[in-house]
């Protein structure tokens, strides 16, 4: 073999060795495009959340301090409380998402941290819901009785109730409403959230594979 023919050669490997380190590029380029994507996204529903609490909590806070009706200003100061809680956890949530994001980690680490978390906080936040559903409407429905036991509400809470029928009645909205709220929650979820982390193990076992 002469020298030509070993430069010739030297040559051909050496082209094949930046394709290959292109491919490699490329696909990391894209694995990068994909992650950032779904980490928006994800980030957008948070911050999506995190106004509509904001709102709720600015009318809850009006309801609070200015109805003139003392049971109202009990349930909406409860959940003023409640809501004004889950807003911080929201923003715990979108912080932590950020923190995650500008990690010096590999991205598959940083997926599986973040896949994690916002897994535990879906099935946290259904539990929660799903606790707070019948909370709400017994709640409400016994702060409706005490005023209807000292004539302060409307005519129709006013009038003489039987007390068996009144939570035979109540028990039978919380059922219903609860059925309701569990197949409308897990749609919720789905949509703001689930897809997304769905995405995202699909691109945890690419990485992995």
């Amino acid at each position: 073999m002469d020298l030509d023919e070993l430069k010739m050669q030297l040559n051909k490997r050496l082209e094949g060795n930046q394709s290959f380190e292109m491919v490699l590029s490329n696909i990391s380029s894209l694995n990068n495009i994909k992650t950032n994507s779904v980490i928006s996204k994800i980030k957008k529903s948070l911050v999506t959340e995190i106004i509509f609490s904001v709102i709720f909590i600015a009318i809850f806070a009006y309801v609070s301090f200015f109805s003139k009706n003392s049971s109202i200003r009990i349930y909406f100061s409860f959940f003023l409380v409640v809501i004004s809680v889950f807003t911080g956890f929201l923003f715990y949530l979108l912080q932590r998402t950020n923190s995650l994001t500008s990690s010096a980690d590999s991205i598959k680490d940083n997926l599986k941290k973040l896949h994690s978390l916002l897994s535990e906080f879906l099935k946290r936040y259904f539990q929660f819901t799903m606790l707070l559903i019948p909370i709400c409407l017994l709640f409400s429905g016994y702060l409706g009785y005490l005023d209807s036991e000292h004539n302060i509400n409307s005519n129709m809470l006013s009038t003489s109730i039987n007390p068996k029928k009144y939570i035979i009645l109540l028990g039978l909205m919380v059922v219903i409403f609860s059925v309701g709220m569990f197949f409308f929650t897990k749609w919720y979820l789905r949509k703001l959230y689930g897809n997304h982390l769905a995405e995202m193990k699909e691109m945890i076992e690419q990485l992995e594979s």
